[in-house]
């Protein structure tokens, strides 16, 4: 299951593409305009078959990103796949399964982006057309001279960017829907992946004869989904487990249906769930800043509508400065001049919204966080900052023969798994040596279950100890000998450790105490096959005795499954006691 933070963040990326394609698919229809041709032609026939010449070099402006495109949706499903089905894995157990569909979800949403491509050529042609016929119709009733009605086709053609018509009527034609490019593009990944994420969770309970789940839940669910978020369903209509009760799953939530849960623009997901288990979720959850959920949705959204006026006024810009540059004068400056002052103060009123949101808060917790990828228009940064750690090229050299459900993720070879390990609070020394061990780590472990150890000095990133050089005895379990605990005992300023997890699962209970307990281990590094990134530091001693407290009191009711729970209880509700990040 995929938490909603996590649905939302999904399609972001290749949304972020999408967002430098109408860039560059705008800057040369403005070329066009520029050169005069448009504001020549004398009636709508000729100006509509000028614009369905540009139908080549747009979906050439495709083809070039095409590398860019294909990279960041595989990128994209193995990071969310691989999510949701460690959270089933710690909820049902069994296997990893996400390498299984990782193909099947890739090729799913390269169709749907194909369909998204042909309808953003006839979109940008509209965009185009519109543009042009306004201002051809403002010269020739004398309103405007030419220069002027150019400077306003290019301003109304670069602010309203290019939209594709999402549903239209098949009978009349008529279009119902009409969404900006990245905008559905960025809802299409993400349905798809949860889509696919919710079918590999009913595979999963399928195959381990579980029937209940757990839907989860968000304090600025919209009305109609409240009566049936955070609480647990059965799957083979309504039944009675244990004295407790639980609704049939698919009436209570109209599961799949456009208005139900993982709808359209449904961020809630499920999971399985064990009668007896700790919750994750609940019904009515508040947000940490003590706001009512409703007061969070309505800054959200107008937050994201800030979102749209400053990718609008940053596409003006660049109109605005094209315009300038090929025709001059006082009246391409002044238009400049004002594009340029109203990104200004739409930045400006976004920093201010920030401000005033976090301000409101009752406890001291943030409500909004500033999300720059969602306010990128072309402008997506292309390379690291100079000074950033360094990038091998590639980390795991990858089997080309005999790859399982264990074998390493090629997604480790990415800048942006590289990138994970500058999140975390530690020299820049320390990550990149993290960075690096955790190449021959995974290289070691690639497609088999067997867990390698390293610690490095938290201060310099120098190799204190590893346990490499000796043959794993255990599957998914591992250990520093006498001689390396000796050798951290004696680093002066503490060491970071970093292990494999086969599985790609988060740190375990035993990962947790073991920080908490040893006073030398100033923070832990888990890394998944799948190419997750965990980093945990567990400075508090008293951490490890109350998760011995939370085992000792789950364990006769949940077995096996009792760490897992006390561990996720302790996060619940001791937070501030550890940091706990998943970087990727």
């Amino acid at each position: 299951m995929l938490s909603p933070d996590e649905l939302e963040r999904a399609g972001d990326m290749v949304a972020g593409v999408y967002a430098g394609i109408e860039a560059e698919m705008l800057d040369r229809l403005v070329a066009s305009l520029l050169e005069g041709d448009a504001l020549s032609s004398h009636d709508m026939t000729a100006l509509a078959l000028l614009a369905q010449t540009h139908d080549r070099e747009l979906r050439q402006v495709i083809e070039r990103n095409r590398g860019a495109i294909d990279a960041a949706v595989r990128e994209t499903v193995e990071l969310y796949l691989s999510a949701s089905d460690a959270d089933d894995v710690a909820r049902a157990g069994g296997e990893p399964a996400w390498p299984a569909q990782v193909s099947a979800t890739v090729e799913g949403i390269a169709l749907i982006l194909e369909r998204d491509n042909l309808k953003m050529v006839e979109g940008a042609k509209r965009a185009f057309l519109a543009a042009s016929a306004e201002a051809i119709t403002q010269v020739n009733a004398g309103a405007m001279t030419s220069d002027r009605a150019l400077h306003r086709a290019v301003r109304k053609l670069e602010r309203e960017g290019v939209s594709i018509i999402t549903y239209q009527n098949r009978e009349t034609g008529t279009v119902t829907v009409e969404n900006k490019v990245d905008v559905a593009v960025r809802r299409h990944v993400r349905t798809q992946i949860a889509q696919d994420g919710a079918r590999m969770t009913m595979e999963r309970m399928g195959r381990l004869g579980v029937t209940l789940v757990e839907v989860s839940s968000h304090c600025d669910s919209r009305p109609e989904h409240r009566s049936w978020q955070g609480r647990c369903y059965s799957l083979v209509g309504d039944a009675e487990v244990g004295g407790t009760r639980y609704p049939d799953f698919y009436s209570s939530t109209q599961y799949g249906s456009v208005s139900g849960l993982m709808g359209a623009n449904c961020r809630h997901s499920f999971g399985p769930y064990r009668h007896g288990a700790p919750r994750a979720y609940e019904p009515d959850p508040k947000h940490p800043s003590g706001l009512p959920g409703e007061e969070v949705y309505r800054l959200e959204q107008r937050q994201r509508a800030l979102e749209r006026r400053i990718r609008e006024a940053k596409r003006e810009v660049r109109g605005a400065q094209q315009v300038y540059e090929k025709l001059g004068g006082a009246e391409g400056h002044a238009a400049l001049a004002k594009a340029k002052d109203r990104l200004k103060r739409s930045q400006a009123a976004m920093r201010g919204l920030i401000a005033d949101a976090n301000a409101a808060s009752k406890t001291g917790a943030p409500v909004l966080h500033r999300k720059p990828s969602r306010e990128w228009a072309g402008d997506m940064p292309k390379a690291a900052k100079t000074g950033s750690m360094r990038h091998a090229e590639p980390l795991v050299k990858m089997a080309k023969a005999g790859r399982n459900s264990l074998s390493v993720s090629p997604v480790v070879n990415t800048k942006g798994y590289h990138d994970a390990f500058e999140g975390m609070p530690l020299p820049k020394a320390t990550r990149q040596a993290l960075y690096e061990q955790a190449g021959r780590i995974l290289s070691a472990t690639d497609g088999t279950e067997f867990e390698h150890l390293a610690a490095v000095d938290a201060r310099t990133g120098a190799p204190v100890a590893d346990n490499l050089d000796a043959p794993p005895t255990r599957e998914r379990a591992t250990g520093f000998r006498e001689s390396d605990i000796k050798k951290i005992r004696g680093c002066a300023d503490g060491v970071v450790t970093i292990h494999n997890h086969p599985g790609s699962t988060q740190p375990s209970y035993r990962d947790v105490i073991t920080a908490a307990e040893n006073d030398e281990i100033k923070a832990s590094v888990i890394v998944g096959h799948d190419g997750s990134v965990w980093y945990v530091a567990a400075g508090d001693p008293s951490i490890a005795d109350r998760l011995t407290a939370g085992y000792n009191e789950l364990k006769d009711s949940l077995g096996d499954m009792a760490e897992h729970y006390a561990l996720r209880n302790l996060l619940d509700k001791g937070r501030k006691m550890i940091d706990w990040r998943k970087l990727r």
